[in-house]
């Protein structure tokens, strides 16, 4: 997500300003390493949930394989979505520019 980005990028100016160290490479490495674990995670939940409705090669493909692969792909995703949009709700808004009349 591109405002995830814009969040670590925040995150580094604020360090900045605090310590005066410059981390924004041990930020944003963090957020690629972060990601490579999710998209892990990801594939793992989803082969198990593979596993778990008894999909096999050669098995004839029940009703009930089809459901559970559907919600696996739209709904569980659309669920985690909406949780991480959780942090947005306590994220600082910027302050507002002063105006070119004052």
């Amino acid at each position: 997500m591109v405002t995830q980005t814009a969040m670590i990028a925040d995150a580094v100016d604020e360090i900045k300003e605090r310590t005066g160290q410059n981390r924004e490479g041990v930020c944003f490495s963090g957020l690629t390493f972060s990601s490579k674990i999710m998209t892990a995670v990801a594939t793992g939940v989803f082969s198990l949930i593979i596993y778990a409705v008894g999909y096999e090669s050669g098995v004839e493909i029940t009703t009930h394989m089809k459901d559970m692969v559907f919600l696996s792909i739209s709904l569980i995703p659309a669920a985690s979505s909406l949780i991480a949009c959780v942090p947005f709700f306590f994220y600082p808004e910027a302050p507002k520019p002063a105006s070119a009349d004052q």
